[in-house]
């Protein structure tokens, strides 16, 4: 891994609170596992993001009962981030598999994917 370096310039600027990523709360049936950027030279505007699909046990009433868990992850809502494409590929992304034509990631339970993302 590259190192890490961070400068301050202007230790009297005021920083940001809290950071919001998404126009809309994530589904609370999937997790975010990963972002990672493919650009390690040269800058590309390439990720690969990692979800996975929680499993219900219907035995356990307590699960997600404020929780609507049909519905999926759309890529559409991530704040000031433009997706221009969208990509199924295995999990390492070395392989593509699918495009992703409406930018809506949909699991079975229990499983993970890996999506390549080409931002604008």
């Amino acid at each position: 891994n590259p190192p890490q370096a961070a400068f301050m310039s202007n230790v009297n600027k005021k920083f940001m609170s809290e950071a919001r990523f998404l126009k809309v709360p994530w589904p609370c049936s999937y997790n975010l596992l990963n972002i990672r950027n493919l650009g390690f030279i040269l800058p590309e505007f390439k990720a690969l993001i990692l979800l996975h699909k929680v499993g219900l046990d219907c035995t356990y009433r307590e699960t997600y009962i404020d929780c609507n868990i049909h519905k999926v992850p759309d890529l559409k809502y991530f704040n000031n981030i433009q997706i221009k494409s969208a990509l199924e590929t295995t999990l390492t992304g070395m392989n593509e598999i699918t495009p992703l034509d409406d930018l809506v990631a949909e699991l079975k339970d229990m499983e993970i994917k890996t999506i390549k993302v080409t931002f604008r």
